[in-house]
């Protein structure tokens, strides 16, 4: 996804990271809604860490 840009370039980045934040807002909100049965017939999907991660970035207190 980043492509060629290295950590350090990203760190310098400011639009890039607060975009970044924002995919992982909302693919972690989406990820509430994916039902148990899809979750068990996938299980290399990590859902509860998808959507631990949104909680982390979007929530201030990360709660």
């Amino acid at each position: 996804m980043l492509g060629t840009t290295s950590k350090d370039a990203l760190e310098r980045i400011e639009m890039m990271q607060f975009a970044l934040i924002k995919l992982v807002e909302i693919v972690g909100e989406a990820a509430n809604y994916v039902s148990d049965q899809t979750r068990s017939k996938h299980p290399e999907i990590p859902g509860s860490d998808v959507i631990g991660m949104r909680q982390r970035n979007a929530l201030p207190d990360g709660s």
